[in-house]
């Protein structure tokens, strides 16, 4: 009953836009959080992951480019996400490749070297659909 009230409630502050949900498994944040520290979020939502390939180049400066997705490598198989019109792409990388990151302000995300070296392993990266 109680975790019904629970679910209820978040789908409610959902729909009134007060709390996003980033997750089909019931994971929230708060609007403003949301917008705020975007790569905190999606981060601490999706574990093991950090943020790489052109979404840290862009990070980094080694890029122009606008970046419309957040790419995120993880070492487990993860579904991409689509949380309030911006987009998530997941990659998999072996296990052995997943390094070169730090916490820059809450969200972790591919040190320059790193963000350089994955680009290169993107062509053997099994994207997720």
């Amino acid at each position: 009953m109680e975790k019904n009230l629970i679910h209820n409630t978040l789908s409610s502050l959902n729909r009134k836009g007060h709390v996003v949900r980033i997750k089909k498994k019931d994971t929230y944040t708060l609007e403003d959080e949301f917008y705020d520290k975007t790569f905190k979020v999606i981060t601490e939502a999706v574990k093991p992951s950090y943020i790489s390939l052109w979404t840290a180049l862009s990070y980094h400066g080694f890029t122009e480019q606008q970046v419309n997705v957040i790419q995120l490598v993880s070492s487990k198989q993860f579904d991409d996400l689509n949380v309030r019109n911006q987009k998530v792409e997941i990659s998999t990388l072996k296990p052995g490749r997943f390094f070169g990151y730090k916490d820059i302000e809450g969200a972790v995300i591919a040190d320059k070297e790193k963000s350089l070296v994955d680009i290169p392993c993107s062509c053997f990266i099994k994207a997720v659909d």
